[in-house]
């Protein structure tokens, strides 16, 4: 997912029963004209467009019919980014700081702003809110692009010649051999812990075909790619090699294609059984 299309995402298709409240129950209105109430109220800044916060949400249709219930991470896109007029759920959330608990209620015309969506008139569609926290200030994100992005070009380079010495056979005194097939590079010792299986990892990458074509690279877009290790969400190459990784260090992976992503490849930037080389920089474990 895109963070900036979040809110689209949630105009999903419902066919779900009444729950009416007098304008006594609400703390406001936000400025599209949904009722919301807060719950607890704490002191902090509120969030705007361009940070990047974190909150759980739950999604009920009327008091108890949950249809979506999760924690996410999202940047606040600007309101051209979003539906017309905006979803409730996210003018709520520049209303909040982290601690605060509330909920926004669409019904009776309301409802009708919503696309794809089936309800009785009589329902309400409730969106509970508990907000965590600002991540990231927008600013701060617009320094990490930045650096990100200007150490795309060092770390181009760096895998170019790795590749290289690599299909040279340059690299075997350092080069490590797994098993499975695997072949990996220690580039930087990271001082902290070793990852464990389930744990979320927060990954910089940098992917090529072995002729040096990039395909994919977390360092353009200025953010490190997360996923939880061991679970099948990554090509097996990734599964295994950030395994040796610690984190705050840093890696060149060759993977067969068998440990990528197989005879099919992944068409069209990543040809049938081809072999790659990813250069990977464990950020963090979550």
């Amino acid at each position: 997912m895109r963070q900036s299309f979040f809110f689209l995402g949630l105009a999903i298709v419902l066919s779900l029963g009444s729950c009416k409240m007098s304008s006594s129950d609400f703390t406001g209105l936000t400025k599209s004209g949904y009722p919301y109430t807060i719950h607890d109220d704490k002191p902090g800044d509120t969030p705007k467009v361009g940070d990047k916060v974190r909150f759980f949400e739950t999604i009920r249709i009327n008091s108890d019919s949950i249809i979506f219930s999760q924690e996410m991470t999202v940047v606040l896109p600007e309101e051209t980014q979003v539906a017309s007029p905006p979803p409730a759920n996210y003018e709520l959330l520049f209303l909040l700081s982290a601690g605060d608990t509330a909920s926004v209620y669409v019904f009776d015309t309301l409802l009708t702003r919503i696309p794809n969506l089936t309800l009785k008139p009589t329902d309400t569609l409730i969106y509970d809110v508990g907000f965590k926290e600002i991540v990231l200030s927008k600013e701060d994100l617009d320094k990490q692009m930045e650096d990100s992005q200007a150490k795309e070009e060092i770390i181009k380079t760096r895998v170019n010649e790795a590749t290289q010495k690599y299909l040279a056979g340059q690299l075997n005194d350092i080069l490590i051999t797994t098993p499975s097939g695997l072949k990996y590079v220690i580039n930087e010792k990271g001082s902290g812990k070793m990852p464990a299986p389930g744990q979320t990892l927060a990954v910089h990458y940098y992917g090529t075909l072995m002729d040096g074509t990039m395909f994919d690279n977390s360092y353009k877009r200025g953010e490190p790619f997360e996923f939880p290790l061991g679970g099948g969400r990554v090509i097996p190459g990734w599964d295994e090699g950030l395994g040796y990784v610690s984190e705050g260090g840093s890696a060149t992976l060759f993977l067969p294609y068998a440990l990528a992503y197989g005879e099919a490849g992944s068409p069209p930037t990543i040809p049938p059984k081809a072999d790659l080389v990813f250069y990977v920089e464990l950020v963090a474990i979550k």
